[in-house]
């Protein structure tokens, strides 16, 4: 069964963007009925138990006179009160994981892998039928810190069957849904079923295009209306006020660092439209050399001679159009 988290497989975010877009293909069409939960946990790190730790940590087999080191750096935790900057005593911590401690983001992912074990075993149920999309892999869910997407057939026995886990898992670990934050897809089911659906899981329809991890995710290509919040991101940056006070060295880094992250985040998972691809480009050629609004400076150099190594004469600033589709082919390659 397959499971995908960050601190385990070294992945980044833009990894679990593109099998999300994939599956929510012909999500807008009359299809084979279909169902996708996102399901985001209210206060993961705060509202952990710390007895499923101790359980989990026991049932991966960690040597027992080093569980009950790692259960004193979860247990002891104090919590300082302050009033106007004074101290006011503390009080002793009852559950939850400190976010800012390195060691317990991995014990979070285990508390997350009880979660994976009991969707393993339910989906092996008669009654369980796999995402359309998913039959071939199996896959039944996407986990990226406490973030969670459920995926099953769109029929009452699947979605059933998954809420029961995410219930058990609520009652054993005390994470529970938060219900402003979780959202259902339903595809190519009847009115009916769907108002019954959405009575027994309590989440709220969701339309497409959605945003996760800060990408816009949509059953169709993406359009230049997809891309706008790219553009938007890069002017930002292009207009904030250190930007405008640099030198042309300074402006140059700002390309190759700071816009190019912005671009890269999107352009690493999907193609994107060509229009957007020249709209950047050029919002980078016009801030390269000065040119502000209502102050246009012309170019002194092709842009495409720019995008060269220096060795060949370039500034070394490399090109969006052929760094998204690498990108892409080295995404989903890996």
């Amino acid at each position: 069964m397959a499971q995908k988290t960050a601190p385990l497989c070294g992945h980044s975010a833009e990894n679990f963007t593109g099998p999300y877009n994939d599956i929510l293909r012909h999500y807008n069409r009359k299809t084979t009925p279909r169902c996708l939960m996102k399901i985001d946990l209210k206060k993961a790190y705060d509202m952990v138990r710390w007895e499923i730790i101790e359980e989990m940590l026991k049932g991966y087999g960690f040597p027992m006179p080093f569980i009950p080191l790692i259960m004193v750096c979860v247990t002891k935790t104090t919590f300082i009160v302050k009033v106007n900057g004074g101290g006011f005593g503390y009080f002793e911590g009852k559950r939850g994981l400190r976010q800012e401690d390195p060691m317990f983001p991995l014990l979070f992912v285990l508390v997350m892998e009880y979660l994976t074990r009991v969707l393993n075993k339910m989906s092996d149920l008669p009654d369980f039928q796999f995402h359309p999309m998913c039959k071939s892999t199996k896959l039944t869910h996407l986990i990226f810190a406490d973030d969670l997407m459920l995926f099953c057939k769109g029929n009452f026995q699947s979605i059933h069957g998954m809420m029961e886990v995410v219930n058990h898992f609520s009652e054993v670990s005390e994470s529970v849904a938060n219900m402003e934050k979780s959202n259902i897809f339903l595809a190519g089911m009847d009115d009916e079923l769907k108002q019954i659906i959405l009575s027994n899981t309590g989440f709220s329809v969701c339309t497409l295009p959605m945003r996760y991890l800060g990408l816009p995710l949509t059953s169709k290509k993406w359009s230049k209306v997809e891309c706008h919040q790219l553009v938007e991101k890069i002017i930002k940056k292009i207009n904030s006020g250190y930007s405008k006070q640099l030198s042309y060295a300074g402006r140059l880094q700002v390309i190759n660092v700071v816009l190019f992250a912005v671009y890269n985040f999107w352009g690493a998972v999907f193609i994107l439209p060509q229009r957007v691809i020249k709209e950047v480009n050029r919002k980078c050629r016009e801030y390269l050399w000065g040119s502000t609004e209502g102050h246009r400076k012309m170019a002194l150099v092709a842009w495409d001679l720019i995008c060269r190594p220096k060795k060949c004469g370039g500034l070394n600033i490399k090109g969006c159009k052929l760094w998204n589709m690498v990108s892409v082919e080295n995404c989903y390659g890996n």
